[in-house]
């Protein structure tokens, strides 16, 4: 218990695909926090499209959005290519959002606590 660290929201990732080199960095070694005008929809962390805004992110596994998925913004996106969102509510996926993998089911109730300027991450 004394290795956790209360000020960071952790989650487990149950990914969807072998992910590029880019996006394992996206995913894992960016600290993320939540915008402060936070949708009902969606939880948004934009730090990445910056240090990542030259990268290639190819568009893949766009299927519709769920509860608890974990997407990466493509480069079909443009400028905000490379942020990484918490789905928050199912809506559909119009192909910019690659679905990279999701948060386990018996780890839902955590999304109760993706609030604004939370900081979180994933293991």
């Amino acid at each position: 218990m004394s290795s956790l660290n209360p000020s960071l929201l952790t989650m487990k990732v149950e990914k969807e695909y072998d992910l590029s080199l880019v996006e394992e960095k996206i995913l894992y070694n960016t600290l993320h926090f939540v915008r402060g005008d936070m949708s009902e929809y969606m939880a948004r962390s934009t730090q990445p499209r910056i240090e990542f805004a030259d990268a290639d992110i190819p568009k893949k596994n766009t299927r519709d959005l769920k509860r608890g998925d974990i997407v990466i913004l493509n480069e079909t996106y443009e400028r905000y290519k490379g942020e990484l969102h918490i789905v928050l509510k199912d809506m559909p996926n119009d192909g910019r959002k690659n679905v990279v993998g999701h948060i386990p089911k018996n780890e839902h109730m955590l999304l109760d606590y993706v609030t604004l300027w939370k900081k979180f991450g994933f293991i």
